[in-house]
């Protein structure tokens, strides 16, 4: 009896509403959706089209997850992904590159923008809000320079159709390429060193960089993680829209913000995680798929998504109030002389500040 007491006062904690509660608002919504629309929305092809309709949009707040996780912003991965997006079109359309080759090159070229994203904010010690605000603005320029303003679409669906045409019990390939990027990340973050060096940076940059942390390395990392999973999404939204769109990126952005704000709040309790952000994005898509069911006004999907960033920035900052109270955060003293492995106990990470910035 007393085991089971245990058990369960172990178990209660994660299944909190604090804890989960995007999870318990998903099933309130599809119970909801249910008895408003029937068997139209409670179907196996409703489960399928939010999952092959959202994967572009988590990987796209995937990109954010390690750069907030070590309080850096990266406010340029619509215009990277922008810039993936046309380029791909262009290589294996007007230039005739093979996919495979065309693809490749396409990521090199995230790497090079999260390089030299990395360059601005960390070498030259701008801030990140506004060194990627720039250089976002710079992107904008390269795409209209390669379209011209115009959309590409010469060759490309022929030649990217199987990104988008294989499928496992009619689930696209994008939706396993996000599970897979989730499941990385999942991993890095939560069970190695390397994961507990970005949360120790993102709690006190002078502590880690005291303890011992590359606090530059890490977040340079971060930015070329976050560009080149953009570029990832951008190979994607060209194989499934069959063109190179000169508008395609930004939309995803306050959609990206909304989903990782989210998924802090989920899970880790303060954590910028992978697997709260996918939570969260697919609580997303279920309330816009039910509501364009509905047959709402088309802008009352992003009047929610504009609802749920700052419901997330709020819950965030009762819930640290919430452990401030508690006495459960360490102190100044105790962060400043502990390093990364000694400030994580029981593969518990630092809460990096969320409201800080």
């Amino acid at each position: 009896m007393n085991e089971t007491k245990r058990r369960w006062e172990r178990i209660a904690p994660r299944l909190s509403f604090s804890n989960i509660s995007a999870i318990y608002v998903l099933l309130a919504l599809v119970v909801i959706f249910t008895l408003w629309k029937g068997e139209l929305f409670f179907s196996y092809a409703t489960f399928v089209s939010i999952l092959n309709d959202n994967a572009i949009a988590c990987l796209m707040a995937l990109a954010l997850v390690v750069p907030l996780a070590c309080k850096v912003f990266d406010l340029s991965i619509g215009y990277t992904m922008g810039v993936a997006s046309v380029l791909l079109a262009w290589l294996v359309g007007p230039k005739g590159f093979d996919a495979a080759t065309a693809i490749v090159i396409t990521l090199l070229v995230g790497v090079a923008i999260g390089a030299v994203n990395a360059a601005v904010v960390i070498l030259w010690s701008i801030d990140s809000f506004i060194a990627t605000l720039a250089t976002g603005s710079i992107l904008q320029a390269v795409i209209i320079i390669i379209t011209d303003n115009q959309s590409i679409s010469e060759g490309v669906s022929t030649k990217l159709n199987g990104l988008v045409s294989t499928r496992l019990a009619d689930i696209t390939l994008p939706v396993f390429i996000a599970l897979a990027v989730v499941i990385v990340m999942w991993y890095v973050l939560g069970h190695t060193a390397v994961g507990r060096s970005v949360y120790a940076t993102g709690l006190n940059e002078e502590a880690a960089r005291l303890a011992g942390v590359r606090v530059k390395v890490i977040q340079s990392a971060a930015l070329i993680i976050s560009a080149t999973t953009a570029a990832l999404a951008g190979v994607l939204v060209t194989a499934v829209l069959g063109s190179g769109s000169p508008t395609v990126g930004p939309p995803y952005l306050i959609p990206a913000f909304a989903a990782v704000f989210l998924g802090a709040t989920q899970f880790r309790g303060g954590l910028f995680n992978p697997v709260g952000t996918a939570v969260a994005i697919i609580l997303l898509g279920t309330v816009s798929y039910g509501l364009a069911l509905a047959g709402v006004p088309l802008w009352t999907p992003y009047v929610f998504q504009g609802l749920v960033l700052i419901g997330a920035l709020a819950l965030g900052g009762l819930q640290k109030k919430a452990r401030v109270r508690a006495n459960t955060e360490p102190d100044d003293h105790d962060s400043q002389s502990a390093s990364p492995d000694e400030t994580n106990t029981h593969n518990e990470q630092p809460e990096p500040a969320l409201l800080d910035r």
